[in-house]
């Protein structure tokens, strides 16, 4: 494995770790917030944001395909 592809791996590993437990903060911070009487305005709006997050993974993947470039 190239040198270059092994640092995309690591990097890409460390950036999912990063959004994953920033996902279970937003939960518990949303829990926390609910019990102290907050109200939800824009429901949609946070699945929104997690489908574009999640794109921007995929999307980072799929950016080198079509010219076989190493990330």
């Amino acid at each position: 494995m190239a040198e270059s592809t092994l640092s995309f791996a690591w990097f890409y590993l460390v950036l999912l770790l990063q959004r994953i437990l920033e996902l279970g903060l937003c939960a518990r911070n949303r829990a926390i917030m609910t019990r102290q009487g907050g109200q939800e305005i824009a429901p949609e709006s946070y699945r929104t944001m997690v489908a574009l997050h999640a794109g921007f993974y995929l999307i980072l993947l799929l950016e080198a395909w079509p010219f076989r470039v190493p990330p």
